[in-house]
């Protein structure tokens, strides 16, 4: 490619990068946003994050923008045929809210990976939600629900992370 990091140009994918208006940032901290045919660019990971981090930290967001509790996430990828590379669970207060967490991820996930969840299962009832994005499984439970499974002590083999419901809170 004769293209330096940081240049404007458009990707045709019949032959390859253009010059024009419609512009694609092609350095991977960034991607681009066209309105009108202003470009901007918005930064969108770290370099040393694997796709499934940062579906972790999409979901994550999506949870914590409706008040998920119990965070936690289950790293899976040292274990010998698990399902998935990892799970994210959380806690709701309602079969309402669950739907409003299932909802929020599915938008936020939607909005900044671009990726839709291959199966939801749950929903009628709400007590349990599972959402399957293939690396990713996320688990919205009620209180009651999630401590009769007890996800957590069923993998205790794999690496589990509780997170802060909100990162920004000082006595954290």
């Amino acid at each position: 490619l004769k293209h330096q990091w940081g240049n404007p140009c458009r990707f045709d994918p019949g032959s390859g990068y253009k010059s024009g208006e419609r512009s694609v940032y092609l350095s991977p901290l960034f991607k681009s946003k066209t309105t009108n045919n202003k470009v901007t660019y918005v930064k969108i990971m770290d370099k040393t994050q694997t796709s499934t981090e940062r579906l972790i930290e999409t979901i994550v967001e999506g949870l914590r923008d409706k008040k998920g509790r119990e965070i936690t996430v289950v790293d899976l990828r040292g274990i010998d045929d698990a399902a998935c590379k990892a799970f994210v669970l959380c806690t709701a207060g309602s079969p309402t809210q669950a739907q409003a967490l299932a909802d929020s991820v599915a938008e936020t996930v939607r909005k900044q990976a671009g990726s839709k969840p291959i199966a939801v299962e749950g929903l009628r009832h709400s007590m349990w939600v599972a959402m399957d994005y293939a690396d990713v499984m996320v688990h919205i439970f009620l209180p009651e629900t999630r401590e009769f499974y007890d996800l957590e002590h069923l993998w205790a083999d794999a690496e589990i992370t509780s997170l802060p419901t909100d990162p920004s809170d000082p006595s954290l």
